[in-house]
């Protein structure tokens, strides 16, 4: 059996040719499907789809995926506190029975950690960030 890529190089006029009519089909197959598609909602599309065992969801804006029941379900979305408001945000996207997961805390501000990495984890003395700091590195 010879590779798609040496029989290109035995006829590269069919080779063309087939890419061709591929993509003729493609494009006529993409006009049906338009076509059918803007004479639906998104939720009609859908439930055709799923109705004929073809896996399918509608695109979602925020607000609709914050209304979404199977989200809410899943707890896809958590409100977490922040010092300056509340924010919502993504929840992980599995779940294990025996493991606790998710965000535990907020997102760290710009800079919050820099003391605790530049000390514990590259072994900086306090007087070397003493002079970062005052040369407004870590700002």
């Amino acid at each position: 059996m010879t590779s798609s890529k040496s029989w290109i190089k035995v006829s590269p006029h069919l080779a063309h040719r087939s890419i061709v009519f591929l993509r003729w089909v493609v494009l006529h197959y993409l006009a049906e499907i338009t076509g059918w598609t803007r004479t639906q909602s998104a939720a009609e599309v859908t439930s055709v789809l799923i109705n004929n065992e073809i896996a399918a969801h509608s695109v979602q804006s925020s607000a609709e995926c914050l209304a979404d029941t199977q989200l809410a379900h899943r707890k896809n979305f958590i409100w977490t506190e922040h010092p300056d408001r509340r924010c919502l945000v993504e929840n992980t996207r599995f779940s294990l029975s025996r493991s606790e997961v998710g965000p535990k805390a907020r997102a760290p501000f710009l800079g919050e950690h820099s003391f605790e990495v530049l000390s514990n984890f590259l072994a900086y003395d306090a007087n070397r960030i003493a002079d970062l700091a005052a040369l407004e590195v870590l700002e």
